[in-house]
């Protein structure tokens, strides 16, 4: 029998106080950490509600006890919290830009998606029909006039 016992003893998983649900030894900041966490929202969320208060912080209970307290008496899950807005897109480059160079730019581009001969994306060969091949050059030519005219170089597709 006592080999058994043993045994059992042996199989059963370790636990940490923390795993077991007693937080009693944690810090605070830790314990609301851990305790959030299992509710499913943020600490500040939980200070801000009144769930957690100072007092709560104190003592510092077993986590698991905590949370089924909390949800209890009223728990209602927390808001989702919003996304940030996008940052603005950076539209200096375009801004600066002369009307000429990006009437060329957009025009070559356009030209270049729909076209099923021509083909822009080989850096080092690229293939155009004679309406690309023009539509390429005048873009070119813009670019170089541009930036020879002491203006910020607009973005180039190569």
């Amino acid at each position: 029998m006592a080999a058994l016992s043993a045994f059992v003893r042996q199989s059963q998983p370790v636990t940490t106080n923390a795993e077991a649900g007693s937080a009693s030894n944690l810090p605070a900041a830790q314990w609301l950490e851990l305790l959030a966490a299992v509710l499913g929202c943020s600490p500040g969320w939980l200070l801000e509600s009144g769930h957690v208060d100072t007092d709560d912080l104190a003592a510092r209970g077993r986590i698991r006890d905590a949370a089924q307290l909390i949800r209890s008496h009223g728990w209602t899950t927390p808001p989702r919290p919003q996304p940030s807005p996008a940052p603005a897109t950076d539209t200096s480059t375009a801004a600066a830009a002369p009307v000429s160079w990006l009437v060329a730019r957009d025009t070559y581009l356009s030209h270049v998606m729909a076209c099923r001969i021509c083909c822009a994306h080989h850096p080092k060969s690229p293939t155009h029909c004679p309406a690309g091949a023009e539509l390429c050059k005048q873009y070119e030519l813009e670019t170089l006039n541009n930036t020879s005219q002491g203006e910020a170089p607009p973005e180039t597709l190569r």
